[in-house]
């Protein structure tokens, strides 16, 4: 498999950003049997516009997500921006599609689906899954990496969360001509790949207190060992005085300590969204 990654601080004129990616693949990188593009974008950018212009030249499948910044290889990080991934292969093929929009309810059933479908697609055993999902404060990501570890427990699942300004009002998942609020974007691949994965994070905590959750819902925490969560929250010393937690605490991590199916157990990080001061609760993503 090879790829390219491109970079443009170009949001409006999407028939010259089409152009000059299309330039700048044609100099570097010839296509081979199978390919598939990604896309991250400012949510400034016409999403649909983009991936029209660019199918004037291709006929390869795009999905893609919304982004609040981009970090890139040459360029460093950036606040607005486009980046467009192309991957291509003779040996590999792709097998790309998008769900109906989900629900809780019904969250797990469309991600089967889609799935199923898009492996009936695929000449051999899938190797890898890429997952893009539009960030929702009532399906949290880790149930949509569960659903897909269900359907094969063998099969590397790798991807990200779409984002915008912080408000989780404007963020995006596209395939083609679709663009959505709720659906998840899949990418199958099987063929001569090996996939290898590499984690790494580091926590400069500011406050060690460890507590239990013994109330809580999906991703709403109502209670620990000494009460209601908010009130136990507050004495810790952080301040408490919106219910609309997530610009507050943006970038301020809480990690959580949980004990999977098999006994063992692992970190998660979780970002505050919001409080609920009737129940004493918190909502977090």
């Amino acid at each position: 498999m090879q790829s390219i990654a491109l970079y443009t601080d170009e949001i409006d004129d999407l028939e010259a950003v089409a152009q000059e990616f299309h330039d700048k693949i044609s100099a570097k990188l010839p296509l081979l049997k199978n390919s598939c593009g990604i896309i991250f974008c400012d949510i400034e950018a016409d999403e649909l516009e983009l991936t029209e212009q660019l199918r004037k030249y291709y006929d390869f499948p795009i999905v893609g997500a919304t982004a609040v910044a981009l970090l890139t290889n040459n360029e460093g990080y950036q606040n607005t921006g486009i980046n467009f991934l192309v991957l291509t292969a003779d040996d590999c093929t792709f097998s790309v599609g998008i769900t109906d929009e989900i629900s809780p309810e019904n969250a797990k059933a469309k991600i089967s689906d889609k799935y199923q479908e898009l492996k009936a697609a695929l000449p051999g055993e899938e190797k890898l899954a890429l997952v893009y999902a539009p960030t929702m404060t009532d399906v949290s990501g880790d149930y949509l990496v569960k659903y897909l570890n269900e359907i094969n427990p063998q099969l590397p699942i790798f991807g990200g969360m779409a984002s915008d300004s912080f408000t989780i009002a404007d963020n995006r998942v596209f395939y083609n001509d679709i663009s959505s609020q709720r659906a998840v974007a899949l990418i199958l691949i099987s063929g001569n790949i090996r996939p290898r994965f590499q984690h790494k994070y580091s926590i400069i905590s500011t406050n060690d207190t460890l507590h239990t959750v013994t109330k809580s819902v999906d991703n709403v925490v109502y209670e620990v060992e000494n009460g209601k969560f908010i009130d136990t929250l507050a004495s810790t010393g952080i301040g408490i005085d919106n219910e609309d937690a997530y610009l507050k605490f943006v970038g301020t991590v809480f990690e959580a300590i949980v004990t999977v199916d098999d006994g063992q157990t692992i970190s998660v990080m979780r970002d505050l969204n919001k409080f609920d001061f009737a129940n004493g609760s918190a909502t977090f993503l």
